[in-house]
């Protein structure tokens, strides 16, 4: 683990159908925070090569990444060199931000920072948005779950929260089942906060729509998940 100064970090994976999202998600993110980018590309995204800020990437081919995107997703953290104080966002590509992402870690004191959802939900913990601070727990705990996505569940709480959920394979799915699991049962000594739904905020969802205009219009959500919705990206 190095040592340093530390360093925010927003960590995305994109695939060649989700480039202008993912300029949106960077257009919004460069209005109100200065960060390094780590890039998980699925083919080839051109908008990198036109990032002036400090950048790294990853890349996979087709063949690499087809029927088991969350698991690389998951396997992704620590292909990346961090710095012991690293504050690590992983987002969605179909996100806007609204204000300083990065705050989330001034107003919770943790570890590992998980969004969660706005209405019941058997899956409470929505991966899009969450966070966290790189050290010796947050590394041991990205290496074990990096181990249980690649081979056999030995985590009895993941194992049976995807049994009860009826979820097979790593195409998607996985990456949120471990921080459902996390949730509900922990790790070791890893400090876990709940930062809510503000950061993760679904404006496509079938619940309430009524009042999701509302919402975000008196800013309440801080950043808006709006899974490629032409209608709705333009609320932002």
């Amino acid at each position: 683990m190095e040592n340093g100064l530390s360093r925010n970090i927003i960590h995305v994976m994109v695939s060649s159908n989700y480039q202008k999202p993912f300029q949106d998600l960077i257009e919004s993110l460069y209005k109100y925070s200065k960060f390094e980018l780590h890039l998980v590309e699925l083919g080839n995204i051109p908008f990198y090569d036109s990032l002036s800020g400090p950048k790294k990437k990853i890349t996979y081919n087709d063949r690499d990444w087809d029927g088991k995107r969350a698991q690389i997703r998951v396997e992704s953290y620590l292909r990346f060199d961090y710095k012991k104080g690293d504050r690590v966002l992983s987002m969605d590509a179909d996100m806007v931000v609204k204000e300083d992402p990065f705050r989330v870690f001034d107003l919770f004191d943790g570890d590992v920072l998980l969004s969660t959802r706005d209405h019941f939900d058997k899956m409470p913990v929505i991966a899009c948005f969450w966070g966290f601070v790189y050290n010796d727990r947050t590394y041991n705990f990205l290496n074990y779950i990096k181990k249980q996505v690649k081979e056999k569940l030995s985590w009895k709480v993941l194992r049976d929260f995807r049994k009860r959920r009826q979820h097979t394979g790593t195409d998607w799915w996985i990456d949120q089942d471990v921080l459902c699991s996390v949730y509900q049962d922990g790790y070791k000594d890893l400090k876990i906060r709940d930062i809510g739904w503000h950061w993760s905020y679904d404006v496509n969802h079938k619940l309430n729509r009524k009042s999701r205009e509302g919402k975000i219009k008196r800013d309440s959500a801080k950043a808006l998940h709006y899974k490629n919705s032409k209608k709705w990206r333009n609320l932002r």
